[in-house]
């Protein structure tokens, strides 16, 4: 039960367990009254016997989709994207700098999958009409494989906030009634839902009026330098 728990919420707890830094045992709650809970060390013992009892085997996808996913920048959280689209079934290319770092940490994986060096030139080459292509590169990458997405005639994917330069590809794209798919990452979702809520919130109070016209700055995971 513990490893299946474990694996619902983390891909590679066999990483995790060894190379995160753990702020969250800092930060636990339950050391205010007593000891915290060491979720690093939990996760590794966990995994660590899963491994020894033979209970991590790989998760083989019941269909095949016919779709085609190119995950673009497979650090951790690529890889982990990568394990689950391969296990809902879909086609899935994996473009990293480091090809054996990506082919081992993907070794149990049962799908239909392949790790390519990254290059732009690579994504062009592998990307065909129809696909989905997930940038999580740095976000002054995310443009130029958005612009080569279009030429190609195929979806794009990132996890970063709307830039100017990427608003302006917005009328080639839905002329060729392509979708370009932004802000869908940790820090932008955080600051959509911090938005709704606070929406929900005003609207519930007695000083909610339809006239009123309000907007605010966020500066999300950043601390802005303005008082």
């Amino acid at each position: 039960e513990a490893i299946e728990r474990l694996h619902a919420t983390n891909n590679f707890p066999e990483f995790t367990g060894r190379l995160c830094q753990a702020p969250c045992e800092t930060a636990c709650v339950v050391a205010i009254n007593a000891e915290a809970v060491t979720i690093k060390q939990v996760e590794l013992r966990t995994i660590e016997e899963a491994f020894l009892e033979k209970r991590v085997v790989p998760l083989t996808p019941d269909r095949l989709s016919g779709r085609t996913v190119a995950v673009v920048g497979s650090g951790p959280a690529g890889l982990a994207a990568a394990q689950q689209l391969t296990r809902a079934g879909h086609t899935v290319v994996v473009y990293n700098r480091t090809v054996d770092k990506a082919i081992e940490a993907l070794s149990g994986v049962n799908g239909d999958y392949q790790v390519v060096s990254f290059s732009l030139e690579a994504v062009e080459q592998y990307t065909n009409a129809g696909d989905v292509v997930v940038s999580m590169l740095p976000g002054n990458f995310h443009v130029p494989v958005a612009e080569l997405c279009i030429s190609l005639n195929a979806h794009f994917v990132s996890s970063s906030y709307i830039s100017d330069e990427m608003k302006i590809l917005n009328d080639a794209a839905k002329e060729k009634n392509l979708c370009l798919v932004n802000e869908v990452g940790l820090d932008p979702g955080i600051d959509h839902s911090m938005s709704h809520a606070l929406v929900e919130d005003y609207k519930n109070s007695s000083i909610f009026s339809a006239q009123n016209d309000h907007s605010f700055l966020s500066y999300c995971g950043g601390l802005s330098d303005i008082p």
